[in-house]
């Protein structure tokens, strides 16, 4: 990005844009017509400060123009240099922002009937009926009319909102939580030490082995891909997690199976999308841009199920309490991490439906699907989530999964059963 802003090119179309606007000096006192005479050398100085990490914007010129109603207008005008890097920011970023809002800028979800429209300058881009709708994900500015949001919620159809880079901002969550009880009793629990280990150890237990079944399987496959004794390791971890006195000695063993399993699945990745190992905020590669991004999106989908059954999904045994943490949603989500979002991410890398040219940095260097890589995987995401699979004796999605585990967990806190986790069959 640096060899891009400091580049003669940028730096001259900058400066053109800026001289066009036209505008009086900054606090430099260094007018257009100036810094025009002696171009190469102010570009030469400015390229300078910015590869030396010295660069510092002047002090805005301050100016006070009498406004002809009466009264004073207050400007704030920065130096044409400031102006000129300013404008060459501008001109790099923008193609990022605009490839991802092209289609999506100014459109508007609205319901006519029992039908959710999603329209742009006139056009219909979907119509679906409410009653085939699961959940609404929004990615990025689109509008949504309050009849629209009247109808989601008479269905009891979550919507969630996505920044264009997967980060989840919110959600309008129909008024389904009345087991005011289940919550009282999260409450008492979430205090008792022994409650939080053993739930805790079973969530490990069940994390770890999900791993090894997903690389276990992949070696079927691939013989060469994952070595044995990767597999090994991680079996014999899940035996260690029972014997495990605290939630601190717990973390250090789901830590340690966690890398191990990360190095393993760099060998079912293809090497074109150069994943070494678990990397986020940001992700730096385009595996580890999926991952997070999956992990969003299941995360959200727990929150929505644990709030609707009756928790409060930020209150968890595991994870603990954080400002603005879905600690129980996060929880629940360690059984899925590896034998649903990273054996998804997995298999498209490897049926070459996903390849490194559908993948665009961010701004803040980090890696980020495109537009319509973004559509193909929400695709994939789906069908993965709701098609039916054998577990334990019967054909579950994992959708349906979800539900099961939140299910055996409100049975666990009312003391009916002990939690049991999720296994992937191997």
């Amino acid at each position: 990005m640096l060899d891009q802003l400091t580049s003669r090119r940028t730096l001259h179309e900058a400066f053109a844009r800026v001289r066009a606007n036209g505008g009086c000096r900054g606090a430099d006192g260094v007018t257009l017509d100036r810094f025009a005479a002696d171009l190469e050398t102010e570009l030469d100085s400015l390229e300078d400060r910015l590869r030396r990490r010295c660069y510092r914007p002047f002090p805005l010129l301050r100016i006070e123009l009498p406004k002809p109603s009466g009264g004073i207008r207050h400007l704030a005008v920065p130096t044409v240099r400031d102006r000129v890097l300013q404008t060459a920011v501008f001109l790099l970023t923008r193609p990022l922002f605009e490839a991802e809002f092209e289609e999506c800028s100014h459109a508007i979800l609205r319901k006519t009937g029992d039908r959710l429209l999603v329209e742009k300058e006139g056009a219909i881009l979907l119509d679906v009926p409410c009653l085939k709708l699961d959940g609404v994900l929004l990615f990025g500015n689109v509008q949504v009319t309050t009849q629209a949001l009247v109808e989601l919620l008479d269905h009891g159809i979550e919507l969630a909102l996505f920044s264009l880079g997967g980060r989840l901002r919110g959600q309008l969550t129909p008024p389904k939580a009345k087991n005011v009880l289940l919550r009282v009793r999260q409450y008492e629990l979430h205090r008792d030490t022994a409650f939080c280990l053993a739930f805790a150890r079973e969530l490990v237990a069940a994390k770890i082995a999900n791993s090894a079944a997903v690389l276990r399987r992949h070696r079927a496959n691939a013989p060469a891909a994952v070595a044995a004794e990767e597999v090994a390791e991680l079996e014999r971890a899940v035996g260690t997690v029972a014997a495990a006195a605290s939630l601190e000695v717990l973390r250090g063993i789901e830590g340690a199976a966690t890398r191990r399993y990360f190095r393993a699945l760099a060998g079912i990745v293809p090497p074109a999308f150069a994943f070494a190992g678990r990397s986020r905020r940001p992700p730096r590669d385009p595996c580890n841009a999926l991952l997070s991004f999956g992990y969003v999106l299941v995360g959200n989908e727990l929150q929505a199920l644990l709030d609707g059954i009756g928790f409060d999904p930020y209150i968890g045994f595991y994870h603990q309490l954080d400002y603005g943490r879905p600690s129980l949603a996060l929880d629940l989500l360690e059984e899925f991490r590896a034998p649903l979002v990273d054996r998804l991410s997995a298999t498209l890398f490897n049926r070459g439906e996903l390849a490194a040219g559908d993948f665009a940095g961010t701004p803040k260097r980090g890696i980020t699907l495109t537009r319509e890589a973004l559509k193909r995987y929400l695709a994939a995401y789906e069908r993965e989530l709701t098609e039916p699979r054998a577990v334990e004796g019967e054909q579950l999605s994992f959708r349906q999964l979800f539900r099961r585990q939140a299910e055996r967990l409100a049975r666990a806190l009312n003391g009916a059963e002990p939690y049991r986790g999720f296994r992937l069959p191997c």
